[in-house]
């Protein structure tokens, strides 16, 4: 629903608090939150133009409707109601455009309802599949941790060594006058059938 008036002044004597004022007063005299209210200054005079966001074609038709017989019903009405609202310093020169509803408001997904539930439902989706995956990881890391792990003394192999069977390891003495290096012996291993 837009709507639109001339008023008294320059754009820049309308900072953030009468801008503020100014929508809770339109947000007021439609029946909807100030958050609603979208405001739009320009030069000539000061052109403010008033959207009042809706959330189905009829809400917007029924705010155009409320606006129309209340507030935005003469320029006397609309200065009254800033004067009320607390928009002193402001002069009603004009109604420019009376609360209509635009032409191309017409589905809830215009007004963002659409977007804003896709984005809900993928974000919920993706903490979900998030859950799962991090419920998977630690049952598997719990499934390993139950398993006993064995240790180097117990492990059984299928061999085993004939000590008597290898040669000892020479001491240093018997390694030779260079004493380059290890003398490798062979080690027998018997199967254990």
């Amino acid at each position: 629903m837009t709507a639109a008036f001339t008023a008294s002044g320059d754009v820049g004597d309308y900072d953030a608090s009468v801008q503020a004022l100014v929508r809770r007063v339109i947000a007021d005299g439609a029946g909807v939150d100030a958050a609603a209210v979208k405001l739009t200054l320009a030069a000539g005079s000061v052109a403010i133009t008033c959207v009042v966001a809706a959330v189905t074609p009829a809400a917007a038709t029924s705010i155009a409707s409320t606006l129309a017989s209340g507030i935005f019903a003469s320029e006397e009405a609309l200065q009254t109601a800033l004067t009320a609202g607390g928009v002193n310093d402001v002069t009603v020169a004009a109604i420019i455009r009376t609360p209509s509803v635009d032409g191309d408001v017409s589905s809830p997904s215009e007004a963002g309802v659409d977007g804003l539930l896709v984005t809900a439902i993928v974000l919920s989706s993706s903490a979900i599949v998030l859950a799962f995956v991090l419920l998977y990881v630690r049952f598997v890391a719990a499934k390993k941790d139950a398993q006993p792990q064995a240790r180097p003394s117990e492990l059984k192999l299928p061999w085993k060594i004939d000590e008597e069977a290898a040669p000892p390891v020479p001491a240093a003495k018997e390694l030779g006058a260079s004493g380059r290096g290890p003398c490798y012996s062979p080690v027998r291993v018997a199967a254990d059938v």
